[in-house]
């Protein structure tokens, strides 16, 4: 009985690091095959600040996200009047999933506000892969971009 146990714990003791998230570079991503491009529905909420109140907006549309992601991009704000930056952070995975994470950085002009706006927040993409010989892909994004009045601080969209 205690042999079967050791074998049992040394099988799972082999097995166990294929099952951890690695760090990834962007060249793994595509050696993998988690390139290309993403296509869905994107559904969340908006909020804008107008005078003392926010605001709210849905959204509801189709999006696409490109794999691997660039190191930098400039992104538009939640107002769609001005950019930030979208830097990637870091990728872990294995062979069926991966995580990206990106951040939202920057200061930029907000013309609705007149006034200089800071965007800070985070992008996480978590892509699964299903199947081995003709495999699907299934991707989950989590998106949220803070954008603050650069003097005080205070909340303008979130």
């Amino acid at each position: 009985m205690i042999p079967r146990l050791l074998i049992l714990a040394s099988a799972l003791s082999i097995l166990t690091p294929m099952a951890d998230a690695a760090p990834l570079s962007s060249g793994d991503l595509r050696r993998l095959g988690f390139t290309g491009n993403y296509r869905g529905d994107v559904q969340g909420n908006i909020a804008v600040k107008n005078g003392s109140n926010f605001d709210n907006f849905r959204v509801d549309q189709r999006d696409n996200e490109q794999l691997p992601p660039r190191n930098r991009s400039v992104v538009t704000g939640p107002s769609g009047r001005n950019g930030f930056f979208l830097n990637l952070q870091k990728i872990t995975g294995n062979e069926r999933r991966a995580t990206i994470r990106l951040f939202y950085s920057g200061v930029s002009r907000n013309p609705d506000y007149d006034e200089d706006t800071v965007g800070s927040g985070v992008k996480i993409m978590k892509v699964l892969r299903r199947g081995t010989s003709r495999p699907q892909f299934e991707m989950k994004l989590t998106d949220k971009l803070d954008e603050r009045a650069f003097d005080d601080g205070e909340y303008l969209t979130i």
